[in-house]
């Protein structure tokens, strides 16, 4: 009995997972929808990290072990309970620091890998970013996943509260703008939006890509640039061509955008 309670726990969890208003789905003929990268704001330190100051449960060597051994067992149901608890804060490793390194965060980057079910892994790769300003091993793993349609939706949506340099992460969606599918230029904006000023340095690919033949990205674009704020003034001109556009939610991004930046 109890084990049934806590798979209806962690299935509840799992929906209120994707349930994320970043994945809604929308009008997206309506040009008042404001997006949820428009109403965050990525530079507030308390979105970098929530927990922080808290104190967190510890764990003992032993019991991440088993978790570990459940994630690996094949187990579908167990092994997706025990990646859901699988601790990823940096605070649960006070005691243990070596055990993030050593155990968790190898576990953590074979569960995304292709094959496995993709709820889990995007979750794995959520867990990876919570780790990303306390393990060096992280950083890679986390480029590999912008590489892959289904971790990148999960990546971009969340990649401003990575509480670490995400120069590298920001230089890789620049790029993804002008080589990647319809889909991965329309994350990757979302993802640099959620970088906030963090992604002043993709400002010129995000100019370029207000011209893109998407119009999906082309409203995304803007998002971004109105949520990069102040330091995306270079863009101003682009935006108010952009305003111009025949698509309301495109024209109406452009707008807001540059309402944001104060042009």
């Amino acid at each position: 009995m109890k084990l049934a309670h806590w798979i209806v726990v962690l299935l509840v969890s799992l929906v209120a997972c994707t349930e994320d208003p970043a994945y809604s789905v929308v009008n997206e003929d309506d040009p008042t929808v404001e997006t949820p990268e428009d109403t965050e704001t990525p530079d507030s330190p308390a979105s970098k990290d929530p927990l922080a100051g808290m104190k967190l449960m510890q764990y003992s060597r032993g019991v991440v072990e088993k978790m570990i051994a459940q994630i690996k067992s094949g187990d579908e149901k167990l092994g997706g309970m025990a990646l859901m608890s699988l601790p990823s804060h940096p605070g649960h490793f006070k005691d243990h620091p070596e055990l993030m390194d050593e155990l968790v965060v190898p576990a953590l980057i074979e569960a995304t890998k292709p094959g496995g079910k993709p709820v889990f892994r995007g979750v794995a790769v959520g867990k990876l970013a919570q780790m990303a300003g306390a393990s060096k091993k992280v950083m890679p793993a986390l480029l590999t996943a912008l590489d892959d349609d289904e971790l990148r939706q999960h990546l971009c949506h969340g990649v401003g509260k990575i509480n670490a340099d995400v120069t590298p992460i920001v230089e890789k969606l620049a790029s993804l703008l002008s080589r990647g599918s319809d889909r991965a230029r329309r994350e990757a904006a979302v993802g640099l939006g959620s970088c906030g000023s963090a992604s002043k340095s993709a400002i010129p690919a995000l100019i370029k890509a207000l011209g893109d033949d998407n119009r999906t990205v082309r409203r995304d674009v803007a998002h971004a640039l109105g949520r990069i704020g102040p330091d995306a003034r270079p863009a101003i001109d682009a935006l108010r061509a952009a305003a111009k556009d025949k698509w309301g939610p495109a024209r109406f991004a452009a707008e807001s955008a540059i309402k944001k930046i104060g042009g």
